[in-house]
């Protein structure tokens, strides 16, 4: 939701025209290297290779995922994290928890409620090694189809 009204002639401010453009630009920047494309991740904390390449609707990795750990290739400085659900299937996450690792040391600790389509989560920029993702409160067994992580301009973390 960006509530950008129009004005009382039923257009778009020029302001707002130019900071929506300024914002576009800006999120795509910030949104272009998905710092998972080469990590590995494990289904419930057993070997399970899977290359994150994307954001790709539900099945893109053979499989859509419960709780697991996402390896990073190398030590990597994160501050977003985004996970989409199995929409297609029903919304079924209702409580989730993201444990960020710096090798083995867990560094921060972040709580979510809902997943649904895509869920972006931001947080100060935080340097780690491996994430692992719980849900402690899902229906079902079709739940998170993608996951990705990147750093992002600080302009868009929210406070």
């Amino acid at each position: 939701l960006l509530n950008v009204p129009p004005d009382r002639r039923g257009l778009i401010s020029d302001a707002d025209s130019t900071a929506l453009i300024v914002f576009k630009k800006l999120r795509n920047e910030s949104f272009n290297d998905n710092l998972l494309k080469q990590a590995s991740t494990y289904y419930e904390f057993s070997p399970k290779d899977i290359t994150f390449r994307s954001m790709e609707p539900a099945g893109a990795f053979g499989a859509n995922l419960q709780n697991f750990t996402v390896e990073l290739p190398q030590s990597s400085k994160v501050n977003c994290i985004i996970l989409r659900e199995a929409i297609h299937l029903g919304q079924s996450v209702r409580k989730f928890r993201i444990m960020l690792f710096d090798k083995t040391k867990m560094v921060n600790e972040i709580f979510g409620t809902t997943v649904g389509r895509k869920r972006i989560l931001t947080f100060p920029a935080t340097t780690i090694t491996s994430f692992k993702v719980y849900l402690d409160d899902a229906k079902g067994s079709d739940n998170i189809s993608g996951v990705a992580a990147y750093l992002i301009d600080e302009k868009l973390v929210e406070k």
